[in-house]
């Protein structure tokens, strides 16, 4: 038993030995070309990029501007001018009225009606 042991891990022993002759003889392996999947790589990135711009400047605004500050809306505010954490002064468009407003944080008071536009008056 013994003999048949070793005349077949002698055997083995070629086997493999010529196993690894051929591959050394037949040298590297063949480099993959990878051009394919970098290209398919930026265009992806680039319509992802593409699609985040669009997000950001044309959908976002639209989704979380609220409805009566659109255009067309009657109500423009002008100018805010803060004057601590939480109170401000508002100059505000209503219907072809400026009004000043003054705001704190329970409150909001109507301060004056301006008659008419500085711009107006200079003309």
């Amino acid at each position: 038993m013994r003999p048949i042991l070793s005349s077949l891990s002698i055997a083995c022993s070629f086997f493999f030995l010529s196993l690894d002759l051929q591959a050394q003889e037949a040298g590297p392996p063949p480099v993959k070309d990878f051009s394919g999947l970098f290209i398919t790589m930026v265009l992806a990135l680039l319509a992802v990029i593409a699609f985040a711009f669009v997000l950001i400047k044309w959908l976002l605004p639209r989704l979380l501007t609220p409805k009566n500050l659109r255009r067309g809306s009657r109500l423009k505010v002008l100018e805010r001018y803060g004057l601590e954490p939480r109170k401000a002064l508002y100059l505000v468009e209503l219907q072809g009225r400026r009004l000043l407003l003054g705001a704190s944080e329970q409150n909001l008071n109507l301060l004056a009606e301006l008659k008419s536009n500085p711009e107006e008056e200079e003309a």
